[in-house]
């Protein structure tokens, strides 16, 4: 990704030009609220197999993606995503990473 896609990207995910959150609760609890329903609506998922759902099972690259997902039965698929399903989940992905980062030392 270019920088200058990834800084178009920032503000969508809800980070500032530093990679820092910036997101208010409500704000990101409807960003995952977009991941989940649109896993839903274009990749045909059930909420269990959404909770289920781990960093790893999901797999994006510039163009494709794919979700691993273990429903019924603890029987296992894997589901394309949609380009917009994809979109939702660059974007929580960048604030999950951006959240867990280590936070900078400070200067005593």
């Amino acid at each position: 990704m270019t920088e200058r896609k990834a800084r178009v990207r920032l503000p969508a995910a809800g980070l500032d030009e530093r990679g820092r959150a910036r997101l208010s609760y409500q704000q990101a609890k409807a960003l995952v609220a977009k991941a989940s329903g649109g896993a839903t609506l274009h990749a045909g998922t059930r909420i269990a197999e959404i909770a289920a759902l781990d960093v790893a099972d999901v797999r994006l690259s510039a163009r494709k993606g794919e979700l691993h997902l273990v429903g019924k039965g603890e029987k296992a698929r894997t589901v394309p995503v949609h380009p917009k399903l994809r979109e939702a989940l660059t974007s929580l992905a960048i604030l999950v990473s951006a959240l867990t980062a280590a936070p900078a030392a400070r200067p005593s």
